[in-house]
């Protein structure tokens, strides 16, 4: 079987070089505050600093459970894992961190299983989300 390879590691290093991810597109360092925390960049594959738009206050937003059925390990380990990345933003770098997260309440998934067991959308997942979010 063959099978088509990617750009050699002299092209990855390029692209790395240039700020540039594997798909081409371009990173700027953003203005603000550094915070003296070292993050992983995904698009660039290199450690870079957090920056911060205001020196008082990190915001922090990320996806939460999509609840098409029961609650499981995943999702304790989203929880934990950000609990954990907050804890230590606020008590060893004195970051303030404003933090939301989401729960995805009808996508395809739950439409899915809604068409499954023959009930509304919304009705499917009102029962496996947590009791504030149903309300």
């Amino acid at each position: 079987m063959l099978r088509a390879r990617g750009p050699g590691p002299g092209a990855l290093l390029l692209r790395a070089a240039l700020g540039l991810g594997r798909r081409g597109r371009s990173w700027q360092r953003p203005q603000g505050q550094d915070t003296g925390v070292q993050v992983h960049n995904s698009l660039t594959g290199r450690k870079e600093p957090l920056i911060v738009a205001r020196s008082d206050a990190v915001s922090w937003y990320s996806c939460g459970p999509t609840v098409y059925d029961h609650a499981h390990l995943g999702h304790a380990c989203s929880y934990v894992r950000f609990d954990i990345i907050r804890r230590i933003l606020t008590r060893v770098f004195g970051c303030n961190v404003v933090m939301a997260m989401s729960i995805t309440d009808v996508d395809d998934k739950i439409i899915k299983r809604a068409n499954e067991t023959q009930v509304p959308a919304l009705k499917a997942c009102v029962p496996r989300c947590p009791p504030v979010a149903a309300t």
